[in-house]
C-alpha cells in the first residue's frame, strides 16, 4: 500500500464516520456520537503526516487548532 492510497483510505474512513454521525445525532444516540467522533479525529494525525510527507502544508494554523475565543464569548 502506498502512502497515497493509505491517505485516501483514511479519508474515506473519516468521511464514512462523519456521515454516520449525522444518523446517530438524528437518533439521539449521543454516546455513540462521541465514540465515532473520536474515531474520526484519531485518523487526522495520520492524514496530516502523510500530507506533510508529500509537501502539503497544513491549512489550519496552530491557534485555530488550539481554539480561540469567539467574539462576544465571555466563557
Amino acid at each position: 500500500m502506498t502512502t497515497e492510497s493509505l491517505a485516501q483510505s483514511c479519508l474515506r474512513k473519516a468521511e464514512a464516520r462523519l456521515g454516520f454521525l449525522a444518523h446517530l445525532l438524528e437518533s439521539r444516540d449521543y454516546s455513540d456520537v462521541i465514540r465515532e467522533a473520536q474515531e474520526a479525529v484519531e485518523v487526522t494525525p495520520m492524514v496530516r503526516g502523510i500530507a506533510a510527507g508529500h509537501g502539503i502544508k497544513r491549512a489550519i494554523v496552530k491557534r485555530q487548532m488550539l481554539g480561540r475565543r469567539r467574539p462576544g464569548f465571555d466563557g
